[in-house]
């Protein structure tokens, strides 16, 4: 009976309870009303934590059982140089612009290439090589290329994408990490029309590479030689070509004055090469001089060239007065002759003839079918007139996704059906370290070792282990370079 009561009096509070709240409860913000002193309200949830997203395993793509010197120390043999001795002074250092032999041994052991090349000169890829690249395919799709594909498709030659996928968790010696930017610069300056260094990668054919070398597309070339090719009017005007502008014609005729001035110089240096002697300078310009003093003054060798050519009347040595076959007169003590003077007087003979006898081409320094004519030097000056070219279109980037979720970076090129990956191997340099410095003399790089001191003095150059590199740490240490006397 006791538990029965017990479970009536509930009954009765629970019931008085929710008539308050349906009175009280339930007014909004409303205060409680007369004397109730416990107002029901909804308890607070706690504010539950956020599950943290876990940041991805590492890619490290170096092969297992490697050996660490920060783990395991070297041998006190170990920790001891190897003397390796030279006879050829070596003045260059640098990965860009090693230009001998020894040289480009030291630079192979602080550089890592893209590739390795085996012993039968194929390339090699993978984490058990000592390369950059995990590993490499030709395919069939080349839509990461977008236009320059198309472009690509329509020069008449047949091109080819070859994929090339970066090992990730490699490093520089410095323990930066070797990325996909490394290996685009790495192109870039091999490729660039102010690199003058023994590498002659800039003649793969990768597509764009020519354009970006000579920075004149090859649109810009086809359009050129088909202007070229129709020519000029005597008159000055222009003759109708199928699928050439007006205004690109008067663009590539625009640069004849320029040209003109080039054309000029080419007959100045010829007389100097073929009639540079004092009998020559006496019997045509005057026999008070010789050519050690015309060829000391500019001025005095675009006279002689005047006189050589045919196109001087008179010239007084004393007064410096000079005058030309159109009865202009130049005063050599006030104002120097120039390109551009030559130039006017042969214009104003020929004006725009391109005739080989009749006309300008007459007066070519040398004749013949396959030498120089003066339309060659209007195209020479039109093609450095052209937009800059600022990236190789044959070279792009991405990243390529592994069945395992595994993303690695990777490179594409556009390369001739006839190349293989071989051709295109370099060295990957890092870019954080070379650019805007790229002819100092520093190795670091993604090697077996750094370079440690170059001492004149004596001679010796000292390379030290790099120990974070890819395929574990150099067993020697030290490697001294020692040049013999």
């Amino acid at each position: 009976m006791k538990e029965r009561k017990y479970f009536k009096t509930d009954i009765f509070v629970i019931a008085a309870l929710l008539c308050i709240f349906i009175f009280t409860g339930c007014s909004g913000n409303k205060e409680p009303d007369g004397d109730v002193m416990v107002q029901i309200t909804e308890p607070a949830q706690p504010t539950s934590t956020p599950t943290p997203t876990p940041l991805p395993t590492p890619i490290i793509d170096r092969p297992q059982g490697r050996y660490d010197a920060s783990v395991e120390a070297r041998s006190a043999e170990d920790e001891q140089p190897v003397e390796i001795g030279f006879d050829d002074e070596v003045m260059v250092l640098n990965p860009f612009y090693a230009d001998s032999d020894l040289a480009d041994e030291i630079v192979a052991k602080t550089q890592a290439p893209l590739f390795y090349i085996d012993e039968k000169g194929q390339a090699q890829a993978g984490i058990e090589y000592p390369c950059v690249a995990y590993e490499y395919q030709f395919i069939d799709d080349d839509s990461f290329f977008g236009n320059t594909a198309k472009a690509a498709k329509e020069s008449g030659k047949k091109y080819k994408v070859l994929r090339v996928v970066l090992k990730e968790g490699i490093n520089f010696s410095d323990g930066q990490p070797v990325t996909i930017d490394d290996v685009v610069y790495s192109a870039y300056v091999l490729g660039n029309h102010n690199y003058d260094g023994p590498q002659k990668y800039y003649e793969n054919d990768i597509f764009g590479m020519n354009d970006y070398h000579t920075q004149v597309t090859a649109e810009r070339i086809k359009k050129a030689e088909t202007i070229k090719k129709a020519g000029i009017n005597k008159d000055g005007t222009y003759p109708e070509i199928d699928g050439i502008l007006l205004s690109e014609q008067k663009e590539f005729w625009g640069c004849w004055e320029e040209a003109g001035e080039l054309f000029a110089k080419e007959i100045v240096n010829y007389v100097g090469e073929h009639y540079g002697s004092n009998a020559y300078v006496q019997a045509f310009l005057s026999n008070s001089l010789t050519w050690s003093r015309v060829s000391a003054d500019e001025s005095l060798k675009i006279a002689y060239a005047f006189a050589m050519w045919g196109y001087m009347k008179t010239y007084n040595s004393r007064t410096g007065i000079m005058t030309d076959t159109n009865g202009d007169t130049y005063d050599l003590n006030t104002t120097p002759l120039t390109y551009k003077d030559l130039y006017d007087v042969i214009f104003k003979y020929y004006q725009y003839d391109l005739d080989d006898k009749t006309g300008i081409n007459y007066e070519r320094p040398v004749q013949g079918n396959d030498e120089k004519r003066f339309e060659d030097y209007v195209e020479e000056v039109y093609l450095t007139k052209g937009q800059p070219v600022e990236v190789i279109s044959g070279i792009t980037t991405g990243a390529y996704r592994y069945d395992d979720m595994a993303m690695r970076g990777c490179v594409y090129f556009l390369i001739g059906e006839d190349v293989a990956p071989a051709d295109i191997n370099l060295y990957v340099v890092p870019k954080h370290i070379y650019l805007g410095r790229e002819r100092v003399n520093e190795l670091i790089g993604a090697g077996e070792y750094s370079l440690k001191s170059v001492s004149e003095s004596d001679n010796v150059i000292t390379l030290v282990a790099n120990d974070d590199y890819m395929l574990g740490s150099p067993k020697k240490k030290y490697i001294k370079y020692i040049w013999n006397e």
